[in-house]
């Protein structure tokens, strides 16, 4: 089955050479790498065109910057792929993340399918290329044990037991940095574009999907690796902003308690049976810790 790679990328030439140096190491090799330039000020041409000999790549290059949605869709458009894989262009994928995307969802025909997202934090990425560069050949053999899973993934975790999920709330897992779905499902249920800044595009589109049936499975063998970052934004006035708009399209208690769930008023398990009345989630597993900070 050829899979579709789908890339957004704004301004981040530096790190998506990594990204793309992952590519060239997959152990399945039928697939095709779609970036969308958003609007980049920096050179993102000369950063795809150093590997169109090693795979299917192409270009996509928006004439002003409008938002990671309308990137996400474009590059959706221009996939002939019948399995969409999501990849941002700061996370570096293992050697075998094509192949375990595409094996999870022999079987089904309307999965979800997120990926393990573990992160690595470099204060100059100039600095440590080569190194970097070894890594991804020897497919992280070293900075897998320095990676760590961010604090909302570790959270999420819980959602999930053997990969399949157990809860009302899988939609809140739905990170778009590493996931995967069939084509015909996402043509149905596009980003909002009404989603420009940082927010909930990702959860939003998640949460339609449940809604229309599909299921979620968590597979921590495609995992790829985030090149962390600071960002000058406020998140806490980000969140704020992006939910009221995500709770004035969907006016629904789950939808609602979201917000509390993310700023520590309530727990993953008390979410859980706010919406479904009951829970299988481990109480003693999981404490708030997730307190205005940042949160993917």
């Amino acid at each position: 089955m050829l899979a579709s790679v789908v890339i957004p990328t704004f301004n981040q030439s530096e790190s998506l050479r990594f990204v793309l140096e992952g590519f060239c190491q997959q152990t399945y090799k039928n697939f095709e790498v779609i970036v969308v330039d958003d609007g980049s000020s920096e050179d993102i041409c000369s950063v795809v065109e150093m590997f169109q000999k090693n795979f299917d790549i192409r270009l996509v290059q928006l004439e002003k910057n409008s938002g990671r949605s309308v990137a996400r869709n474009t590059g959706i458009a221009e996939a002939k792929g019948k399995l969409i894989i999501f990849n941002d262009s700061d996370r570096i994928p293992c050697n075998e993340f094509v192949q375990r995307h595409l094996e999870y969802h022999e079987g089904y025909s309307n999965l979800v399918c997120i990926g393990e997202i573990r992160e690595l934090y470099f204060s100059d990425l100039k600095r440590v290329k080569e190194l970097l560069l070894n890594e991804i050949n020897q497919n992280f053999k070293k900075y897998k044990r320095l990676s760590r899973k961010p604090g909302f993934v570790k959270v999420i975790d819980h959602l999930y037991v053997n990969g399949k999920n157990q809860s009302s709330i899988p939609w809140i897992s739905f990170l778009v940095g590493n996931l995967s779905i069939r084509k015909e499902w996402i043509m149905t249920e596009l980003f909002d574009s009404n989603f420009i800044k940082w927010g909930f595009e990702h959860m939003e589109l998640g949460y339609r999907l449940y809604k229309k049936g599909l299921q979620y499975g968590y597979n921590n063998e495609a995992a790829n690796y985030h090149l962390a970052h600071s960002r000058s934004e406020s998140y806490e006035e980000l969140i704020r902003e992006s939910h009221a708009y995500f709770y004035e399209k969907h006016s629904k208690k789950e939808v609602e308690k979201l917000l509390d769930f993310l700023f520590g008023e309530i727990t993953l398990k008390e979410f859980d049976e706010i919406v479904a009345g009951e829970s299988k989630i481990d109480e003693g597993i999981y404490y708030p810790t997730i307190k205005k900070k940042k949160i993917i």
